[in-house]
């Protein structure tokens, strides 16, 4: 088992009702696998999963493997110009 700290960013904090949490995964569990624990804290649809993003460490990381004392981020991706 690793530990995590999960940080949610913007919007994201609001849904969740906090800013951040601990999460103990199996070893192998990969970042992109806790956006269904995000999205069910956030009262969010499956699909919305897709405007997620996912910063492991200060780096987009979507699929990397989570170790141990990670800090992963998540929140809504915003487009503009």
């Amino acid at each position: 088992m690793i530990e995590v700290e999960l940080k949610y960013v913007g919007y994201l904090a609001m849904r969740a009702g906090r800013s951040r949490e601990k999460l103990v995964l199996e070893e192998g569990t990969r970042a992109d696998q806790i956006l269904d624990h995000v999205l069910e804290r956030c009262d969010l649809a499956p699909e919305q999963g897709r405007h997620l993003f996912v910063n492991v460490n200060g780096s987009l990381q979507r699929t990397r493997v989570l170790r141990d004392g990670d800090r992963v981020a998540v929140g809504i991706m915003v487009g503009g110009g």
